[in-house]
């Protein structure tokens, strides 16, 4: 109900506040402009009264006040003042004001801003200011929420689009589970650090609190960097500083910040600035000096894109375009210029399909490895970022640790880097993000100490569950679902994926054992390019023009027949079955074969030709869960999902293996999605029995289990050689 409530005020105050400024500023950007400093104000003034009641009295009172809309728009003019001359690095408009006449006639009504306002408990504001940076996603919901309509028609995402499709509030267990893996390190006392996965035991590294850097890169509202001015004040406190000395040191001296989006840069200003309030009641913090900045249009060709490259940027020091990005973005040009000792962010999420031609391009010449998705090239940026010997601190999609267009990400990682810790949630954890995450840490040096994994994945993807099961993991080394590996676990798999859970046992057999794929073809068939033009269920065309019985395409040919039995993968299914439907290859396949578009491209695509009517070992190319696999007998043609591994010599064998256990958790290594490819499948060590008489053992029941399952699928009438339902008994045998 909480989040419900936020959601509600945010996306009802966006609406009412930028219609209510359209109609009175000349431009639809300026009235944006105007509509968002006017929620930012509610937003912090509320914060400010819940938590400094005593300074600051905005709200209060109102209710059943005969004049309480002329009372309420005469404090906020004054507030808005108050908030300028206080906190001027939030707030740097010295006359906002005097735009009160911006804002809706109805402001304190029923369903009016501020009465959605005060809707949310009192005690979700109490010193949590992350609840600001959540409102402000909440915010931008509905803008976010058209992105993927425009994206099915071919849209790009534009530059000023960027900031709401990537942006993505991180949940304060997450970014307590980074930062305290990250600065814990150098904390003395880690007994309140649930989430500090490292050893507790181990003793704490030194450093100098004075000069020790920390740096979000894609900061959004700051909550990384307000957590780690937690940390930070701990680690001053440890070597003899005054918690109000430590306060007023950290935002100037410790923490550092850059983002696309100014509205996120002011969040993330006010945030800080609450952080050193909230231990300086008094200070005044109008002069303060924020190391935080934020990226806008320069102008220049050189660095006119700033605005959606961000952090990315890579000015060399000595470079005509960092002296141009230091005259037009200062700050961001001295920020960029430096290393730190620790890097965190959650950085943005966007695939190569949904970039536009600018940030292609970007992308594809400095970051040509990692140019898959925005979060890889962020990866390898942020490493650079990074003081040799320092760690970084990463939630991004875990699709890296396995997909093939990462591993020359994980080639770097492996070979630069040390992975420290790693927790792998389990998918669509979080409301604001249906993609699979993983939280790691990496130490910027190449050691031989393993990291500690975390496997989340297996457990149900809800937040309660999901934290539970962090926290047991991380007060025990001995839990189940945590796992301490060294990198060069990874290395002998095929394409090197991440897979921390494989036992040694599994990875030494892709070393021991023969690639599948050097037994046995593993090949990929026909693709029709309208399957419902020609393709039928058998039982749909007549018996006679069905020809089952060809071994090759002479025999095909010689029979005259239309329709041939298609293999097109199906549901999961183990030994035998999923033999429905039957394919037009008339006259060789000359209707498919000849098969054209409006502009006379071929549609079709008749493949591996030399391998239809054979018979074979088959699977389907997609599963809502494991791979199963199937003997196909001679005579049909097989599909682009229905793919096969041909070969005779070793058939039975290499289908047993494909369906043992051992194979399945190999697979869920080299194959995690729920695509199983060719060479996924090729790639499948292939170990043999010490003796002939073990293989022929296998070979036998596999043979027994093939049968089995073909007398179970031949009981249904779905099978073509359906005879009688087995719960139907036989006719008595009559002897005359």
């Amino acid at each position: 109900m909480k989040k419900d409530i936020q959601r509600l005020f945010a996306v009802q105050a966006r609406r009412a506040l930028t219609d209510a400024a359209g109609s009175f500023t000349g431009s639809r950007s300026e009235a944006e402009s105007t509509a968002f400093g006017w929620f930012f104000r509610l937003v912090s003034l509320r914060y400010l009264e819940v938590n400094a009641p005593a300074q600051w009295q905005v709200f209060a009172g109102l209710s059943g006040m005969a004049e309480a809309e002329a009372v309420l728009r005469g404090r906020l003019a004054a507030c808005c003042k108050r908030l300028h001359e206080a906190y001027p690095a939030a707030f740097p408009e010295p006359d906002f004001y005097g735009r009160i006449s911006c804002l809706p006639e109805q402001l304190y009504g029923k369903n009016a801003p501020v009465s959605l306002l005060l809707e949310i408990p009192e005690s979700e504001w109490r010193e949590n200011i992350p609840i600001c940076g959540r409102l402000y996603q909440y915010y931008n919901s509905e803008e976010k929420a058209m992105l993927p309509a425009s994206r099915k028609r071919n849209q790009k995402v534009s530059a000023a689009q960027i900031h709401a499709a990537t942006q993505l509030f991180t949940p304060d267990w997450i970014v307590r589970c980074l930062t305290e893996n990250l600065l814990g390190i150098y904390c003395r006392d880690r007994s309140d650090l649930l989430y500090c996965i490292r050893d507790r035991a181990d003793s704490a590294e030194e450093c100098d609190p004075l000069t020790l850097t920390f740096m979000d890169p894609c900061m959004g509202s700051g909550n990384m960097l307000t957590a780690a001015f937690d940390l930070l004040l701990r680690i001053y406190r440890e070597h003899g500083f005054s918690v109000q000395d430590a306060a007023l040191r950290i935002p100037q001296q410790n923490l550092c910040g850059l983002d696309i989006d100014p509205r996120a840069y002011r969040l993330t200003a006010f945030a800080l600035l609450m952080k050193v309030r909230q231990i300086c009641p008094d200070a005044d913090l109008s002069g303060i000096h924020l190391r935080i900045a934020h990226f806008h249009d320069t102008g220049s060709p050189e660095t006119g894109h700033a605005v959606q490259l961000g952090s990315l940027l890579r000015p060399s020091a000595d470079s005509r375009e960092f002296r141009i990005l230091s005259e037009t973005l200062p700050a961001a040009a001295e920020l960029l210029s430096q290393q730190y000792d620790i890097v965190c962010t959650n950085p943005p999420y966007m695939n190569r399909s949904s970039m536009n031609d600018v940030l292609s391009a970007f992308i594809r010449r400095y970051y040509p490895d990692y140019s898959a998705d925005l979060f890889s090239a962020f990866t390898v940026r942020c490493m650079e970022l990074t003081k040799p010997g320092g760690r970084i601190g990463l939630l991004i999609p875990y699709v890296w640790m396995f997909i093939r267009s990462y591993e020359k990400l994980r080639e770097r990682i492996d070979r630069t880097q040390t992975v420290e810790t790693l927790v792998q949630f389990a998918y669509s954890v979080f409301r604001d993000a249906t993609v699979p995450l993983c939280a790691f840490t990496l130490r910027n040096l190449k050691t031989d100490r393993p990291g500690i994994y975390i496997r989340l994945s297996d457990f149900a993807s809800t937040v309660s569950l999901q934290q539970k099961q962090l926290l047991a993991a991380a007060a025990d080394p001995s839990c189940k679902w945590r796992y301490s590996v060294q990198s060069s676990h990874f290395r002998n798999l095929p394409r090197k994926p991440f897979a921390y859970w494989l036992h040694d046992a599994l990875c030494s057999a892709f070393i021991r054992g023969t690639p599948l794929g050097a037994l046995a073809d593993v090949r990929q068939g026909l693709a029709t390019g309208c399957n419902a033009r020609f393709l039928r269920c058998w039982y749909e065309v007549a018996a006679d023009a069905v020809c089952k019985n060809a071994s090759c395409a002479e025999d095909a040919a010689a029979s005259g027949k239309k329709w041939f039995p298609y293999n097109k993968g199906g549901d999961y299914r183990k030994w035998y079955g999923n033999d429905l439907y039957v394919v037009n290859w008339e006259r060789d396949g000359r209707e498919i074969r000849n098969f054209r578009n409006e502009k006379g491209m071929l549609r079709s695509r008749p493949q591996n030709t030399a391998y239809y009517f054979q018979p074979s070992v088959s699977w389907s190319l997609v599963s809502s869960s494991d791979a199963a696999f199937r003997m196909k007998p001679a005579g049909q043609i097989f599909d682009v999902s229905g793919m096969s591994f041909f070969g005779t010599e070793n058939r039975l064998y290499l289908l047993a293996l494909c369906n043992s256990a051992p194979a399945k958790e190999m697979l869920k290594a080299i194959a995690p999605t729920i695509n199983y490819q060719c060479g996924d499948i090729a790639a499948l060590p292939v170990i043999f029995p010490e003796t002939n008489a073990e293989k022929l053992e296998i070979e036998a029941l596999t043979e027994e289990n093939i049968a089995l399952c073909k007398a179970d699928w031949d009981s249904f009438e779905i099978s073509m050689d359906f005879q009688r339902h087995p719960l139907i008994p036989a006719e008595p045998d009559v002897t005359l």
